[in-house]
């Protein structure tokens, strides 16, 4: 709605994550779907991650991965627009890793049959694995299911934390540089100190990256390897969060000293933007006070009224009012 796209213009992203219903339940919001090719007809140029809803199994029995997969091609033919859609491979129940696995091409062919016309892109995401050998989302197989289907619309999802969990070191850039090729969507998660390396249990706790167990650079290889402007970096946080971890991602792995100068204003905009969200209001005024003294800048006019914006929650209500008719 308009909100989102409001939200998404303040802090300076074309990307965000969605469900498109309840996470833990079956059946699709048709009312969903048309809000979000509404969404879509108005800002065509936005990257929509939808995240399909944990029940969905790919691997599974026959009736499981049919049923599954007329889920996946009524969302693919409805939605007018290119999304990425996310999926968990599951479990593999009473089959044979032989069985599931060709179960798993066997659906991934079905959803490209089924969609001809769709611009969907179906984004299988790797898990952490079990103890007892149930779960399906190995990288490997993804990888090699990705590279045999071989179709930019069939594609690889990677979560840092699950695949840690799993048992792999994804600060090797030997690891990452082999499946980069696959990945369309990184889930960028950090690892809590309670997620034991191969341990097979991930969390998805608060932790900040700056808190990851391995230290706060641990995971800047895979934003080195993997980033780039058609990948969107997904941060499976809660709001504010999220927002924090984009300042560190920012502040810890980006040098602004590369930055292109186009990119200046952006990056101190952005910067801005999150020191106000964390109550760092006198660092954000001055950041945002220097921007809107500038020119020919596109983020002089919203610099200016979160300046006053703050002025105003400081209670200097003829500061404001000065910057506000300025």
């Amino acid at each position: 709605n308009q909100f989102l796209i409001e939200e998404l213009n303040t802090i300076g992203t074309k990307c965000c994550q969605v469900f498109l219903g309840s996470p833990r339940r079956s059946g699709i919001s048709l009312s969903n779907i048309s809000l979000l090719n509404t969404i879509l007809d108005s800002r065509e140029d936005l990257d929509i991650v939808v995240h399909a809803p944990y029940w969905t199994s790919p691997c599974k029995s026959d009736e499981t991965w049919m049923r599954t997969l007329e889920h996946t091609v009524e969302i693919a033919n409805s939605v007018k627009h290119p999304i990425k859609y996310v999926m968990h491979l599951g479990g593999r129940g009473e089959l044979s890793k032989v069985e599931a696995a060709k179960n798993l091409v066997k659906f991934c062919k079905s959803f490209l049959l089924n969609t001809p016309d769709s611009n969907m892109i179906l984004c299988l995401e790797n898990d952490a694995g079990s103890k007892s050998d149930t779960k399906m989302g190995y990288i490997n197989l993804i990888t090699n299911v990705v590279k045999s289907i071989n179709s930019p619309r069939v594609r690889m999802c990677f979560d840092t934390e699950r695949a840690y969990a799993a048992g792999v070191d994804v600060s090797s850039t030997n690891f990452l540089n082999s499946i980069k090729d696959c990945v369309s969507v990184v889930h960028l998660n950090s690892i809590p100190s309670n997620v034991v390396f191969g341990g097979h249990l991930d969390r998805h706790s608060s932790t900040l990256i700056r808190d990851t167990v391995e230290g706060p650079m641990y995971l800047k290889p895979v934003y080195d390897v993997l980033y780039n402007t058609e990948i969107p970096f997904i941060l499976e946080r809660d709001y504010e969060l999220a927002l924090i971890d984009r300042k560190d991602v920012e502040s810890l792995w980006v040098e602004k000293r590369n930055l292109a100068p186009q990119y200046e204003q952006e990056y101190k905009f952005k910067y801005a933007y999150c020191s106000l969200r964390l109550s760092n209001l006198d660092k954000a005024f001055k950041m945002f006070s220097e921007i809107s003294s500038g020119k020919g800048s596109n983020f002089v006019p919203a610099s200016k009224y979160y300046a006053a914006y703050i002025l105003y929650m400081k209670k200097d209500f003829a500061a404001a009012v000065d910057i506000f008719i300025s």
